[in-house]
This record gives C-alpha cells, structure tokens and sequence, in this order.
C-alpha cells in the first residue's frame, strides 16, 4: 500500500499544496484550543484528563490530514476520533452505568454490533451517507442519554444535547460536496468547530457526573 497516495475528499481543496485546505486545516486548532481551555478544568478526574489529551491529538492530526492529505495521515484523523469514542463509552459504561469489567466489554461489543447495523443503512441515505462511519455515535448518546434520565438527569440532558449537536456536525460534514459550488470554502471547517466544542463538553458532562458521585460517596 501506498501510504502517501494522495487524497481529495473536500471541496476546499484545489490543489496537492501542504495550504491547498488553510480554513480546513487552520480551524483545526479549535480542538487544541477547546483541549487548553477545559484540562485545567477537569484535571482532577483522571478519565477526563485523559479524553482532554486525546481532543488535542484529533486536532493535531486532522491538520496532518488537511495539509498532507494522504493515506497515512487519513490515518492521523480518523483514529484519536475514534480513541475518544471508544474511550468515552468505557467510561461511560464504567461511571455513568457502574457495570463490572464484563459489562463494559459486553456494552461495547453491542455497540459495535449497533454501529455494523446502522453504518451500511444510512450509507445508502443520499448525502448524509457519505459520513455513515460517524452515525453511530449521536445514536449511542442520546441512547445512553435516556438511560439515565432517572438516575442522573442532568448528565442526561448533556448527552442527548451533545447528540444533537453531533447530528448537526455531521450534516456539515456530509454537505461539504454538494454545497461545493455555491459555497467554494466548504462546510467543513463547520465539522471541526462544532466537533470541538461537543467533545469539549462531552468531557465536562462527564467530570459534572463524577463530581456529583464524588460529593455522594462522602
């Protein structure tokens, strides 16, 4: 495999250049900022420290993505996404739904099986399905979201919020192309900021949580 084959998915880009996408890889550091603005924030909970790193290296490798564009930093993009992903609903298996060991591993192969089901359906959506890889994850918070409507509504509310606003940062993402010639920047740099400040906020709804179970245990 070549690993630097280029790759053109975006409507900004017109060129091969490392600055062929500058609003796409420039508004890349929203997530670094988003990362700087709520670690000190949440630095004493370690799981929420851990997601404010990984926010900062989706940031960085996105914007290898958008200036090199090529097969090995498609690779730089797409996995910290989904290390957060991954990394998010362990956590909320474990603290928002206090499973064992086996139920977080039984949880997450069902959203696995979940994601299988859903990916090739909305892949045959016009547009939307272009972005089907993601469609799982708003699915799975507002899931979880009504879990704990009755036990924590509060955390409640922000993921099904955060849901919402994934479902919009996606359809950003998915119109991109079509929106290309009456719109020559793109609407990509539209999934980058919102994805920062949902993921930023993913990771204070979870620090709210354990604050409040800390507050409790006492």
């Amino acid at each position: 495999m070549n690993w630097t084959a280029p790759i053109d998915l975006y409507c900004e880009r017109l060129g091969a250049g490392f600055w062929a996408e500058p609003l796409n890889a420039l508004s890349n550091a929203a997530f670094v900022i988003a990362a700087l603005y709520i670690y000190p924030r949440v630095k004493d909970v370690r799981a929420a420290r851990h997601l404010t790193l990984i926010l900062a290296v989706i940031g960085c490798g996105s914007f290898a993505f958008h200036t090199f564009a090529d097969r090995w930093s498609m690779l730089a993009d797409v996995v910290p996404i989904f290390t957060f992903a991954i990394l998010y609903l362990d956590v909320a298996n474990r603290d928002y739904l206090s499973f064992g060991v086996a139920g977080r591993l039984g949880a997450l192969l069902v959203f696995f099986a979940a994601a299988a089901l859903i990916t090739p359906l909305v892949a045959q959506v016009p547009i939307i399905g272009v972005s089907a890889g993601y469609a799982a994850l708003p699915v799975a918070m507002v899931v979880y979201g009504l879990m704990l409507r009755a036990p924590a509504p509060r955390t409640a509310r922000g993921l099904i919020t955060s849901g919402a606003l994934l479902s919009l940062s996606i359809v950003l993402r998915s119109v991109d192309g079509p929106l290309c010639e009456v719109w020559p920047w793109g609407t990509h740099i539209g999934w980058h900021l919102l994805n920062a400040v949902v993921l930023a906020y993913l990771i204070h709804v979870y620090h709210a949580h354990m604050l409040v179970r800390q507050r409790g245990s006492r």
